[in-house]
Order: C-alpha cells, then structure tokens, then sequence
C-alpha cells in the first residue's frame, strides 16, 4: 500500500517540463529540448524510477530506436505513460510525443554516469528515504511509505 507517489510526481514532470526543467519543484541541469526526464513506475502504485533521458527513449535504455517507436506507435492517440509513447506529461499520446521521438531518432545518451540528475523537490523528498535500489545512470527511485510488522522481541 501507501500513496502513490505518481499522484504527485506527474503534475511536477509536466510544470517542469513547460520550463526545460530549469524551474519548479523537479528540476535538472541537463535538459534540453532535446532532454528531458524519463519515468516509468516499478512498482505500481509503489515505486517511480526517474531517469535522465532523451525524448522519444519509452525504454530508457539510452537510445530512441525502433523499439521506441514501436512503443508509441502501438499506443498512439490513446492516454498514457512515458513508457507507452507520452514523451510530453501530457497523458495523451499524440503527434507532439512523435515529434519529440523523430527529433531524437538514434540517439543515444552518452556519458551517463557523470549527471548528477535530476534534483527532486519537496514532494519528492516525502519518497527519496525509502530508496532500494542503487544508483545507476542518472536515476532515482521514488517509493512510497510502508509499513512492515516485526515479530515480538523476547523478554529476558
């Protein structure tokens, strides 16, 4: 259980992307018109990775090829996440996600452990204690609060 944390996380994705992420409560150093920051959720409900990543990069694996595109295509005109083809937060996946893809079509990230990114705001600090995961490429986990029982301690 818990709350899930894309309930606040996506409305920060899309006020810091009308910026370039410069502004805002998720912000990043490295973005671009061409760059931005990718998500997808591990956890459903749970668990967020947020990752550096170029437009158009639904797997982000580092590169926008054909899977990418396979990914928004597959989905196209139809509500979704980053990993199904909405490159732009808007929810919909449209001829703005393509766009965004086509300008970036194989492309990869270079460089990738050298970013410091993305730098999370006060929302996102409600998640950034419960990290499980190390570090790798320029990513977080945003988990969710939760609750585990412990067995009784024995008396002595």
């Amino acid at each position: 259980g818990g709350v899930d944390p894309a309930t606040s996380v996506l409305p920060l994705l899309a006020a810091g992307f009308a910026t370039q992420f410069q502004t805002g409560q998720i912000r990043s150093s490295t973005a671009t018109q061409a760059r931005g920051i990718g998500y997808r959720r591990d956890l459903p409900g749970e668990s967020m990775l947020l990752a550096a990543a170029l437009y158009g990069d639904a797997n982000l694996d580092g590169t926008v090829n054909i899977g990418d595109f396979s990914a928004l295509a597959a989905n196209f005109n139809t509500a979704g996440e980053w990993t199904s083809g909405n490159f732009n937060y808007d929810a919909l996946i449209n001829i703005g996600d393509f766009a965004l893809l086509a300008g970036n079509f194989n492309q990869s990230i270079t460089a990738r452990t050298a970013v410091p990114e993305p730098a999370v705001g006060i929302a996102g600090l409600i998640w950034l204690a419960h990290l499980n995961r190390p570090r790798k490429r320029a990513s977080f986990v945003i988990q969710a609060p939760t609750c585990t029982p412990r067995p009784p301690s024995a008396a002595f």
